[in-house]
């Protein structure tokens, strides 16, 4: 620890000086709320009132509501399943800030480190139409779960994904929503074979060997979140149309799939939050543990499953009495797939190719 500021008059000690570079330093960023970057309409974005940002040795602030759009782009159009940066640029010279928006996670096209500063971003794709006060989803004609409520999405940012270095999850901020119904910031997307909640990828399952633990304590904990409770996923999942026995248009749930799908490619899988593949797809692991209440059919008191679970066994009467909950749906079980679908049925050390899961994390 050494001195930084003193308090000296004559301005003979050079650590007095509160020069701009200083005082940004200092200030870094300030909001009048965590929420400063808000959706506007279908593709657009609002940087509130009086909001400080410092970029390098300049010191900027928002002297209106600030609107961006496409036109704010450093290059290219919106895409469907991408994620999306905010900066905030100093154009030197006296010039007041410029904002883009950009793909690059670093600096965005016409600048550098040191004359921009990353200040939020967002996630653009299938939107659910939905009333702004309670999330119901909502027909063509405004009416909550109307008659086509299923059908009525559109493209364009996710208005729950925005987030600000002020209010953001803990982990990575690619790929989720901030579901204020349960606290937390949720994933998109299934967990795929790369570790992200990312649109067009493999969901991962037991395919690659994972066992329903093996979600808590290796792939979670690696990406600093963990799953959801079965009450939790009801509530983000609502506003996800139901499976269907001969169609895919709500879910990949039709009898006659054979196996897993890409990850968000069925534009109205999407529930209220903007969550993807609720319903069908793969199961999703929860964190909930459902103990079984068998109390016939031969079974036996004793130690179980010490050699699958290699961290002790279960003292238990059958060997699947310790069971996980998994939620929303398989790719073939059709109508029985669902915001609300639930099997209480699968022991904790099973390996199966059609269980995946979903991540969850806290607000930073």
């Amino acid at each position: 620890m050494s001195r930084y500021l003193v308090n000296d008059i004559t301005k003979v000690d050079s650590r007095a000086k509160l020069t701009t570079a200083v005082i940004s330093n200092l200030v870094g960023l300030q909001a009048l709320q965590k929420d400063y970057i808000q959706a506007v309409g279908d593709a657009g974005l609002k940087i509130l009132k009086d909001t400080i940002i410092c970029v390098g040795e300049s010191i900027f602030k928002t002297e209106r509501d600030i609107t961006l759009n496409s036109a704010n782009l450093d290059s290219g159009s919106f895409a469907v399943g991408k994620d999306y940066y905010i900066y905030c640029c100093d154009r030197g010279n006296k010039n007041d800030e410029e904002y883009k928006i950009s793909l690059n996670s670093t600096f965005p096209v016409g600048y550098n480190a040191e004359n921009s500063r990353k200040i939020g971003g967002f996630h653009y794709g299938d939107v659910r139409r939905i009333k702004a006060d309670t999330l119901e989803p909502i027909n063509s004609s405004g009416s909550a779960w109307g008659a086509g409520w299923e059908d009525n999405i559109y493209q364009g940012i996710l208005p729950f994904s925005v987030w600000t270095l002020l209010h953001r999850p803990k982990s990575s901020p690619e790929g989720m929503v901030y579901c204020a119904s349960i606290g937390k910031w949720v994933d998109i997307y299934l967990t795929s074979t790369n570790y992200r909640s990312e649109y067009n990828a493999t969901p991962m399952t037991g395919s690659e060997g994972l066992m329903y633990w093996d979600w808590h304590e290796k792939i979670a904990r690696k990406l600093k979140k963990f799953p959801l409770s079965y009450l939790e996923f009801c509530s983000v999942a609502d506003g996800s149309p139901n499976g269907r026995d001969d169609s895919n248009d709500y879910g990949w749930t039709k009898t006659t799939n054979r196996g897993r799908n890409k990850t968000g490619i069925i534009a109205k899988a999407v529930s209220s939050y903007g969550l993807k593949d609720c319903t069908g797809n793969v199961w999703e692991v929860g964190k909930d543990i459902a103990y079984s209440t068998q109390t016939t059919g031969g079974g036996s008191w004793g130690f179980k499953n010490g050699t699958e679970v290699k961290k002790g066994a279960h003292y238990t009467a059958f060997n699947n009495d310790v069971d996980v909950t998994l939620h929303g749906g398989l790719w073939n079980v059709g109508v029985s797939c669902g915001s609300r679908a639930v099997v209480c049925a699968d022991f904790l050390w099973h390996v199966a190719a059609g269980v995946g899961c979903r991540l969850a994390c806290d607000s930073l």
